[in-house]
């Protein structure tokens, strides 16, 4: 795993927003709750990084706007950012939905395969015209 590859504290907004919120947030509910918890662990991160710990935002940064701030946080405090994207063929993406959801862990919430259709297209590929530095992963590995 790369937080133990990196001795890095890994922070995932999903399970914090379940531990806080529980898991049946709507979706305006959901957006509110991830901006407050975006905020909490910004704050945390910024002095994990300051003391040269390293930090991994499992945020899933669909949006350019996110892999920005990320990239802000970390150059504020002297810190790097890389973006460790994990491209996966969306058949193999629905694929894992069905199987999550048969079996949520205590971190997770369910995705309808509507929802997951629907969420299709707001996905903004990261890319390093956006000035970072991105790994790129490709995830051809099968349930």
């Amino acid at each position: 795993m790369l937080e133990v590859e990196r001795r890095a504290i890994r922070f995932s907004k999903d399970q914090w927003i379940v531990s806080l919120y529980g898991r049946g947030l709507s979706m305006g509910g959901w957006s509110d709750a991830e901006e407050k918890v975006y905020g909490a662990l910004a704050q945390i991160a910024s002095k994990l990084l300051v003391q040269g710990i390293d930090v991994i935002l499992d945020y899933g940064f669909w949006y350019k706007r996110e892999r920005t701030a990320a990239m802000n946080l970390a150059s504020s405090v002297g810190a790097a950012a890389i973006i460790h994207f994990l491209d996966t063929p969306e058949a193999l993406r629905r694929e894992r939905i069905l199987v999550r959801n048969k079996a949520l862990d205590t971190d997770s919430v369910e995705i309808s395969i509507q929802e997951f259709d629907k969420q299709l297209d707001w996905f903004e590929k990261p890319s390093e015209s956006e000035g970072l530095q991105v790994e790129v992963i490709l995830d051809k590995h099968e349930i």
